[in-house]
């Protein structure tokens, strides 16, 4: 049974239950199942921002927890390659206005309902194999090849709140493990993230 689907069994199994709209019984399902999840706030992100200024980025990285810290550098280096030779890519203007022009990252709080969407897209390409940067800018997928081997690396800016950027460095099995924290829409409230998730 799909996830989809067990949902909407214990959703009208409430309403039965209950009486609610489904609405309500959904609301009162989701957050019941917040409660419950897994905790990934016992997850530590390891720290590796003195790579950044030294491949010319700008802010604080964090390596995800399964993700080997030998890939660290080179998936900086190409990140910031890629941003460097993409200048006429409107995907990647985000990016590379964050972390090459040191602009403000400053979240549209309005639109994050948008960004919450779009990470959910982005998350199911991955899965499919796609790579790329996500429509809100603020992922991005691409290959590095490790020892001959190529290995699927995400980079996602979270927003900051007015501090120093954040970038969130790691391969797409670590994301897509990841995913239930990165599916919350509270979550993209940048230091949120990183003081309650991680």
């Amino acid at each position: 049974m799909t996830l989809k689907k067990n949902l909407k069994k214990r959703v009208r199994a409430r309403q039965e239950k209950t009486g609610e709209s489904y609405t309500t019984a959904r609301m009162h399902v989701l957050n019941q199942e917040q409660a419950r999840g897994p905790k990934v706030s016992q997850v530590s992100l390891r720290e590796v921002t003195p790579l950044v200024d030294e491949v010319g980025l700008m802010g604080q990285a964090f390596l995800m927890p399964r993700t080997p810290e030998s890939l660290a550098r080179p998936a900086l280096k190409l990140l910031c390659e890629l941003l460097l030779s993409t200048r006429d890519e409107p995907a990647t203007q985000r990016m590379r206005a964050v972390l090459l022009g040191g602009e403000p990252d400053t979240p549209d709080f309005a639109s994050l309902s948008r960004e919450w969407v779009q990470t959910q897209v982005f998350l199911r390409n991955l899965r499919l194999g796609m790579r790329g940067p996500s429509r809100s800018g603020r992922l991005l997928s691409f290959e590095l090849r490790a020892d001959g081997v190529p290995v699927t690396m995400v980079v996602a800016l979270v927003p900051s709140l007015g501090e120093a950027p954040k970038l969130l460095l790691g391969t797409a099995e670590d994301f897509l493990h990841a995913e239930q924290a990165l599916g919350n829409p509270a979550l993209l409230g940048g230091s949120f993230f990183f003081q309650n998730v991680w």
